[in-house]
């Protein structure tokens, strides 16, 4: 079915979707060149089309054990090509009707070039997947104009756990608070390894909880704006004050709770693997991966003779 991607902005890209029907969110680009399940499936694309810079997008398939949470939270994904049969043989799905059973719309044979370097020039914005059955793309330009700013969107009472729940570790020496705003199963698998014994909290748990005794440290996570999240700011002067508090958006709450503000970066930073110094050795070293080629098993179906 024919497609556009209309921008806030009123501009627009002419694709198709595939699967029949659109939908909305801010339009953000990744440079991550493979990991498309990991990033639909990440709370912190919560809200938010996700347009792929790399051409190919569903090359090996749908694998349970790379999910990020139970479920896709990305509002879109926008590409060039969808494979329609996966080259892995291991893969449980094709990406297509993967997103199909979640129903999250794919816009695809789009221009993602352009419009990443629209997005990178005029910034991230709020857009719609407007389908030839949705009306004139003059319509669908008026309600792009009304979409909402991600600006002042509080997002971690949707994508936070519901229950507090431990996972534990009986060779722990610490314990760790951890304040789910959002969290990828990779952070809290990678803090597990690391051999923390880790309590994972609600968005809006009271700080008396998170503060306990018993903790060595507080860590937090998640997509939204900080800025509208007055009830996790007020748990951050105890926090403080009693144990080291960890990751986004911990210092960013921190700011607001002692009178600083946020801005919204022009377009952020959306990747993967990306190199760090090691400073002790002068070395740069990258992530180990978190894809399907890792598993130590065949990527790809061996080819019949």
């Amino acid at each position: 079915m024919r497609a556009h991607l209309i921008l806030k902005d009123g501009s627009f890209f002419v694709g198709r979707a595939p699967l029949g029907f659109g939908g909305s969110g801010e339009a953000v680009f990744t440079t991550a060149m493979m990991g498309y399940q990991e990033i639909l499936t990440d709370p912190s694309f919560a809200g938010q089309m996700v347009c792929m810079t790399f051409p190919e997008q569903g090359i090996y398939g749908i694998h349970a054990e790379l999910n990020e949470s139970a479920r896709p939270w990305a509002t879109a994904l926008l590409c060039r090509r969808l494979t329609e049969k996966p080259d892995h043989v291991f893969s449980e799905s094709d990406l297509g009707g993967w997103l199909r059973r979640h129903r999250v719309p794919v816009l695809t044979e789009l221009d993602t070039r352009a419009l990443t370097q629209h997005l990178r020039d005029a910034g991230a914005q709020p857009g719609l997947i407007w389908t030839e059955g949705d009306g004139s793309l003059e319509e669908g330009r008026i309600q792009a104009a009304t979409l909402p700013e991600m600006a002042g969107q509080a997002l971690a009472a949707q994508v936070s756990c519901r229950d507090h729940y431990e996972i534990p570790n009986p060779e722990a020496r610490f314990r760790v608070a951890v304040l789910d705003g959002g969290i990828k199963t990779s952070i809290l698998k990678q803090l597990h390894g690391a051999g923390l014994h880790l309590e994972v909290f609600p968005w809006d748990t009271p700080a008396t909880e998170l503060t306990a005794a018993r903790f060595g440290g507080l860590f937090s996570n998640g997509p939204g704006d900080p800025a509208a999240l007055p009830d996790m700011q007020r748990k951050c002067p105890p926090a403080w004050a009693s144990c080291p508090f960890w990751h986004l958006p911990g210092p960013q709450l921190l700011g607001h709770a002692f009178g600083g503000h946020t801005f919204k970066l022009k377009f952020g930073h959306r990747g993967a693997n990306q190199p760090v110094l090691d400073l002790a050795t002068g070395q740069w070293r990258s992530p180990p991966r978190t894809t399907a080629l890792r598993w130590g098993r065949p990527a790809c179906r061996p080819k019949s003779r």
